[in-house]
């Protein structure tokens, strides 16, 4: 479900998507690149276009509170904070909650907010350990990178899992214990895959170029369907 509900996921990819491309375009000039704040001005795009992908989607509660949690994090960068603080998760948690306080007896603030919290002191503990150089090779520094990558998807999923299960838990009565495995299957597919596609579907719709990119994308999709129902057959995915 979390990943069919446009709430931090997309929110999270769509907002990226637009301080990328914004940023790398104003870097392709040497002359921007070193009189404008290209970092700032890719911040204020992305605020702009995760404002607009909010209200395009129909601005439900769970995408209402994934815009401010994504609008306080790329406004911290406008004032040159970090963007992925405890401060800057309280500040959104504060927002939120004035504008709808029931919101704080709700699984899905627990759930969302909990989760953020835990994966914002994770990466406090694992960031040392993934910026150590040690003058390797350049293939080594890539086999790394790319068991970094997936390590960190596990652990992330890990993480996020731990803090969100207490509360699935207590108010839906019952728990996943294979959700580990479940998201390590389904989600690389969905962040690489379904939703770059998604994308690139949109952009290559007007030029009639896109049925192969929606062919991808359902590919893709249906995997991460085959992936779920194996987990759900699993003995003891129910508890």
């Amino acid at each position: 479900y979390h990943i069919v509900s446009i709430s931090g996921l997309h929110m999270v990819l769509a907002a990226g998507l637009i301080f990328w491309f914004v940023r790398a375009g104003l870097c392709l000039s040497t002359t921007l690149a070193a009189r404008w704040p290209v970092k700032k001005i890719a911040a204020g795009a992305a605020m702009v276009g995760a404002s607009a992908y909010c209200v395009f989607s129909g601005a439900e509660v769970a995408t209402v509170r994934s815009l401010v949690m994504t609008l306080v994090m790329l406004g911290a960068i406008l004032v040159d904070r970090p963007a992925l603080s405890m401060r800057n998760l309280a500040w959104a948690a504060l927002l939120v909650l004035a504008r709808e306080p029931d919101a704080l007896l709700g699984p899905s603030f627990q759930m969302s907010f909990g989760a953020v919290a835990a994966l914002i002191a994770f990466a406090r503990l694992a960031q040392p350990v993934l910026d150590r150089e040690d003058g390797a090779g350049p293939v080594l520094r890539l086999a790394r990178k790319a068991g970094g990558t997936l390590l960190g998807l596990l652990g992330t999923t890990f993480v996020a899992s731990l803090a969100t299960g207490p509360f699935a838990a207590y108010h839906f009565q019952s728990a996943n214990p294979y959700g580990l495995l479940g998201n390590a299957l389904a989600l690389p597919l969905v962040s690489l895959v379904v939703m770059p596609a998604a994308v690139v579907g949109m952009v290559a719709y007007p030029f009639g170029l896109d049925r192969w990119v929606w062919e991808l994308m359902g590919f893709a999709v249906a995997q991460v369907s085959a992936g779920s129902h194996w987990v759900e057959g699993l003995a003891g995915s129910h508890v």
